[in-house]
């Protein structure tokens, strides 16, 4: 956690442009030309290489009773829960596309409002465990909502109403997660409501999908075809798996191989008692997020149900705290994926940083990528006729970096055919 007096100390400078700040670490820079270190360009989660967004504010006085809340945003994938998350932060930190599996990583981001802190876990779509071995997905995919779950104190499950398939039911990797964190606090958000013709069907949604149930009051009436299991249940299920193995901080470590497999085991056997509804939700937001519709009244509710902490964990200016490598990285994927290339092609590329600058004079940000093709095809569809691809990928990208860093830019981007390594 850094206070105002440990940034000061540990940050090279602030760069402030009209309504910023974004800090660069000291170990962030070279001696050569203000370049940022690429001696580990590809670890983006190294805690030394840290970037974080800054709010530019005046500082306000010391907070008598700080508050704070965690909250995890889950639902199933294309749900709109990085559009939801860039809306409520009022910044543009999680790549968004219409694709599915555009978030790879679970992503944090904090609004601060008087005295609450409000810390938002945007995360990957939930998706069996099966999925993941047969498409060959990452494990962060799987592993990082549950994650999430772990550190929040509020989760927040994000339904797309639009397709008529699967609106009037949860997803069953939701229902499991909600069982396995049923002392947690949660609430619906139905998404994408303007997208429904008929609005009356958001009653029969939200019966469907809470059981007839909110807040503990049977407000509709509806059978339910399959009872839930009884609390005592899910103790029994506790009991009889071998304890969750813990990590340095005292919470269930999920990372590791015998750890995420001692967690899954209790996920699998809660998943094959629960049904597609949750009757603990304690409130209902339906929402348009691209537009920011019922955006406001969300907020509110999270600034209230914020409980009291010694202190909060940020700074009350921060808006993210992932590595410039991760944003820049993001900003092209998201770019990738909106250029109507071929569905698997964004999937196989590799995005390699070969460049990451700021001028000192103009604080203009240069970037300098590598689109990594691994067979002809996907170089020439990159490329496209006489290069218009790659050039709308590359505009694409660059307006992506200048919603997230709020800065001017600079933007080189090629495309390469390189040939993979046998192993």
């Amino acid at each position: 956690m850094l206070s105002r007096a440990d940034i000061t100390k540990c940050f090279i400078r602030y760069a402030c442009l009209s309504n910023y700040n974004h800090v660069f670490p000291r170990n962030f820079y070279s001696n050569d030309q203000n370049k940022f270190s690429n001696d580990d360009p590809d670890n983006e989660s190294s805690s030394e290489n840290l970037l974080s967004i800054h709010r530019l504010k005046n500082p306000t006085s010391k907070v008598i009773c700080p508050k704070q809340l965690r909250v995890a945003i889950i639902g199933a994938p294309n749900a709109g829960k990085s559009t939801l998350t860039n809306k409520i932060l009022g910044w543009k930190v999680a790549p968004v596309s219409c694709k599915v599996h555009t978030t790879r990583f679970r992503t944090m981001g904090v609004f601060t409002e008087g005295d609450s802190q409000i810390v938002i876990l945007d995360t990957p779509g939930l998706i069996e465990s099966g999925k993941l071995k047969r498409h060959n997905l990452e494990d962060s995919l799987l592993i990082d909502p549950h994650i999430a779950l772990l550190e929040a104190d509020l989760i927040a499950v994000t339904v797309d109403v639009s397709p008529i398939w699967y609106r009037s039911s949860l997803h069953s990797e939701i229902v499991k997660a909600l069982h396995m964190h049923s002392n947690k606090r949660s609430i619906l958000l139905l998404n994408k409501v303007d997208l429904l013709k008929n609005k009356n069907e958001l009653f029969k949604i939200t019966k469907s999908l809470t059981g007839g149930i909110v807040d503990g009051r049977r407000d509709f009436a509806i059978r339910n075809s399959r009872k839930y299991p009884k609390e005592s249940v899910i103790k029994e299920i506790n009991y009889n798996f071998p304890p969750l193995l813990m990590n340095d901080a005292g919470k269930a470590d999920l990372e590791s191989k015998d750890g995420w497999k001692a967690y899954n085991k209790r996920l699998q056997a809660v998943g094959n008692l629960t049904t597609s509804y949750w009757t603990k939700f304690e409130r209902v937001f339906m929402l348009n997020s691209l537009e920011g519709d019922g955006i406001y009244d969300l907020k509110t509710y999270l600034l209230e149900t914020a409980k009291a902490v010694d202190k909060w964990d940020y700074d009350e200016t921060l808006v993210t705290n992932q590595s410039p490598y991760r944003l820049v990285k993001q900003c092209v994927w998201e770019a990738l994926l909106d250029s109507d290339l071929p569905a698997e092609i964004p999937y196989n590329i590799k995005i390699k940083i070969k460049v990451l600058t700021e001028s000192e004079e103009d604080s203009l940000l240069r970037v300098g990528i590598d689109l990594l093709c691994f067979n002809n095809r996907q170089l020439s569809g990159v490329i496209g006729n006489d290069g218009q691809k790659v050039a709308l990928i590359a505009r694409k990208a660059k307006q992506n970096m200048m919603d997230t860093f709020k800065c001017d830019m600079s933007l080189k981007l090629a495309a390469k055919r390189i040939t993979k390594k046998k192993t």
